[in-house]
């Protein structure tokens, strides 16, 4: 066969592959399109979202409603850093509000009244936390998810959320201190003439997770008008979500709290001993190292943050002087009476009734010392009534 024909056989069949491919697409993009015109859900969206702009801020009536949306939250879990005051909250939140763009008439498509939509394909609040720890993690809006759109046009979503601040933390009673939290909510580019944040009920904690280290012992919260950021003379919606979380701190006790006690009663039975004795000095040297080992832990085991010391250092501070008078005290009753030895009998009765006396004094001052020291500093685990915050 000469080299042209072959040529053109050749080309003949590549375009009848090619011809064949082609009528063979048309026949599958025939098929899709046929099962997608059967599919009332496709016929509806179709219908919806021909001219709809996701960028557009729903609005019903005139121009100028506000759009209503309400909030709640279900946490699931909750963590605080005390070392970097940053809290955490992961939850699902439920956000709902009516967009009159997206209703349609159920008869006209089989009945069908809901439907699921992406998150991404609708006009979503850009619900931003204010008091975030890491402005560039609190971007405005909500994680993607899916949406349930009714046929009178009410959207509901529930996406899973994660929000961090920042909160003041006080180690006054630490290890049984509490700690206040609150998540500022609000929108980002909205004023209240747009937008219209409402509570629906207070946060559920009953699905909560138990932390490691804290319980949440009493949670609420509730809607403020504030200044609006980009515009003084307007206000927004704030969302605040409260929490307060008690430390779990049973191991705490024998760590912290046990020693307290050890260290006074080394302190009296220092005072109770023979000024003249051996032993005293033996006990008031040991109480001052233990005193001064306590100290040190106590230090390295409390958070170095906050505006006020914790009280169980400021026991272990005045613990500490309070040996070191004891020491001195011993001291110079030793040194005392070593010098009046020599000196008559009745000399040195009288001196030792004297340092008995201070001696007896000097414990009774510490003892009554202790007695006020005790319920001043030491922290210790009270009842906590959630009626207090109830009426907030």
């Amino acid at each position: 066969m000469p080299y042209r024909n072959r040529r053109i056989v050749i080309l003949l069949l590549l375009c009848l592959t090619f011809s064949a491919s082609v009528v063979q697409c048309y026949k599958l993009a025939e098929l899709c399109k046929d099962l997608s015109s059967k599919s009332v859900e496709h016929r509806l969206k179709t219908h919806l979202f021909c001219d709809y702009d996701e960028d557009v801020r729903p609005q019903i009536g005139a121009k100028g409603n506000a759009t209503n949306v309400g909030l709640m939250f279900m946490p699931r879990f909750i963590s605080f850093d005390d070392a970097s005051n940053v809290f955490e909250m992961h939850s699902w939140s439920i956000m709902n509000w009516t967009d009159p763009h997206l209703t349609w008439n159920p008869e006209d498509f089989e009945g069908l009244d809901t439907i699921q939509v992406p998150s991404d394909s609708l006009w979503t609040p850009d619900i931003a936390v204010h008091n975030t720890h890491d402005a560039s993690k609190g971007k405005p809006g909500i994680a993607k998810t899916n949406c349930g759109l009714s046929h009178d046009g009410h959207v509901t979503c529930v996406p899973a959320v994660k929000y961090s601040t920042n909160c003041l933390p006080d180690f006054t009673d630490y290890p049984y201190d509490l700690q206040v939290c609150t998540i500022d909510l609000a929108s980002w580019a909205y004023s209240t003439d747009e937008i219209q944040l409402l509570m629906l009920r207070k946060p559920v904690t009953s699905d909560l997770s138990p932390g490691q280290e804290w319980d949440v012992l009493y949670s609420n919260s509730y809607v403020l008008n504030e200044s609006f950021k980009m515009n003084q003379n307007l206000s927004a919606r704030v969302y605040y979500l409260f929490f307060i979380m008690g430390r779990r701190a049973e191991n705490m006790h024998v760590l912290l709290i046990a020693p307290a006690f050890v260290l006074m009663v080394l302190t009296l039975c220092a005072l109770w001993m023979d000024c003249h004795s051996n032993e005293r000095m033996i006990v008031s040297s040991i109480s001052f190292i233990c005193h001064l080992v306590c100290i040190q832990h106590v230090y390295w085991k409390i958070p170095h943050n906050g505006n006020d010391a914790p009280n169980l250092l400021r026991y272990y501070e005045s613990s500490f002087l309070i040996m070191a008078f004891v020491m001195v005290l011993t001291v110079l009753l030793v040194d005392t009476d070593t010098d009046n030895r020599p000196k008559p009998e009745p000399n040195t009765s009288t001196w030792s009734y004297v340092a008995l006396m201070i001696g007896w004094l000097a414990f009774v001052l510490t003892f009554f010392t202790y007695i006020v020291m005790l319920p001043m500093y030491l922290p210790y685990k009270s009842t906590y009534d959630p009626a207090i915050f109830s009426n907030k």
